[in-house]
């Protein structure tokens, strides 16, 4: 299957709490815009993550003091 050019795709990034409430949604970057690239924009401008706490991030996400990120293949 093809990649179709007629579709418009966006990058969303959202951070929940254990209970699933949204506490930061962040949307608007093109979909080719890499998970690493819209979290060290966000990290830098308005997103803060207070000391002492760790958020859990799929494999795209960066390798990072703030970041739990699994192993590749995991």
């Amino acid at each position: 299957m093809g990649l179709d050019c007629n579709n418009i795709s966006q990058n969303v990034l959202a951070v929940t709490t254990m209970d699933k409430m949204f506490v930061y949604v962040m949307s608007g970057w093109e979909g080719s815009t890499t998970d690493s690239y819209v979290f060290d924009s966000t990290h830098t401008d308005d997103f803060i993550i207070p000391e002492g706490w760790y958020y859990l991030a799929n494999t795209g996400y960066p390798s990072c003091g703030v970041l739990l990120v699994p192993y590749r293949g995991m």
